[in-house]
C-alpha cells in the first residue's frame, strides 16, 4: 500500500511540477519558475532598458526569474517594480542631478516627470 501511495504522490508532483517547483523554489513575491534559465535572462535593475548581448543560449539551468514588470536590485534581492530601479541606478541619478542643477526637467521613457 505504501508503494502505491508513493507512486501516486510522485505522479501528482509531476502532473503539477511547474506549480510545485514554483512554490518550492520561487518563494519570493513576483517570481516565477522557468525550466531553462540562461545567462541571457537578466532580471536585475542593471539591465532594465538596456540590450543584453548574448550569444550563448545553451547551457541553461532551471531557476526563478522576476515576472514581467519587475526586477531585482541585485541577483540576491527580491523582485520589485521596475520603476523602483530608477532609485538604484547611480549613473542615472548622477545624470538627473546634473540636469536638475541646470534647470532641465528630465522625464523617463514612460513619460513620468522625475523630480
Amino acid at each position: 500500500m505504501r508503494h502505491i501511495l508513493a507512486i501516486l504522490v510522485v505522479c501528482l508532483l509531476f502532473a503539477n511540477s511547474s506549480q510545485f517547483l514554483q512554490k518550492l523554489f520561487c518563494s519570493g513575491s513576483h517570481e516565477k519558475w522557468i525550466p531553462c534559465k540562461s545567462d541571457c535572462i537578466q532580471d536585475t535593475c542593471k539591465y532594465v532598458g538596456r540590450p543584453v548581448s548574448c550569444l550563448e543560449v545553451i547551457p541553461c539551468s532551471p531557476g526563478c526569474i522576476c515576472e514581467i514588470g519587475f526586477a531585482r536590485k541585485n541577483e540576491s534581492a527580491p523582485c520589485k517594480p521596475v520603476l523602483e530601479c530608477l532609485f538604484y541606478d547611480k549613473e542615472l541619478d548622477r545624470v538627473l542631478t546634473g540636469a536638475a542643477a541646470h534647470g532641465i526637467q528630465p522625464t523617463t521613457q514612460l513619460g513620468l516627470r522625475v523630480n
